[in-house]
């Protein structure tokens, strides 16, 4: 028994499933959320107007290669990191910037006997603050065990294999 090389296989074997694993909880993830102008039900997952979270949803093995972090971007919500993504999966209040649009140049005209300005650049400005409440509608969360089973259906002698070796080591 050759511990160095039975290490690096259990490593690489590790890897591959971690990877499995993460794509699986991914997809399972992309596709709860639905692509559609009406709002979601509480406790049902988001939907998503523009695909931005759906496509925001990635995973990637940890720095130390045992573990695998799946879930949306940082970028998702520009306003304060992650907070949007994690207020749809828990329910929660966010502050958010709130802006005024005017516009920049242009020409004053008549129309019906009132001043109207026409034209000019539109100029977008923070004027203070505004608070968003979220009801919890989970999609990350049931993801993960609708994956696991998803891969045990697919690879159904090799799942109990990586968890035999592993108990080994």
């Amino acid at each position: 028994f050759d511990r160095p090389q039975a290490l690096k296989r259990l490593d690489k074997f590790e890897r591959l499933w971690l990877r499995r694993i993460g794509s699986f909880t991914r997809t399972t993830a992309r596709s709860s959320i639905r692509r559609r102008k009406g709002i979601s039900k509480p406790g049902k997952p988001p939907t998503n107007r523009t695909g931005i979270l759906k496509n925001s949803i990635l995973f990637g093995l940890a720095t130390g290669g045992n573990s695998v972090v799946i879930g949306p971007s940082a970028n998702f919500y520009k306003g304060s990191r992650n907070a949007g993504a994690s207020a749809l999966e828990h329910g929660g209040r966010i502050e958010m910037p709130k802006y005024k649009t005017t516009r920049t140049g242009g020409r004053w005209v008549t129309v019906n006997g009132k001043r109207k300005k026409i034209g000019g650049k539109p100029k977008r400005r923070k004027v203070g603050k505004t608070v968003a409440n979220y009801r919890a509608r989970p999609y990350m969360g049931p993801a993960l065990p609708k994956a696991m089973a998803a891969l045990a259906k697919k690879y159904p002698t090799e799942l109990p294999k990586m968890f035999a070796v592993a108990a080994v080591l």
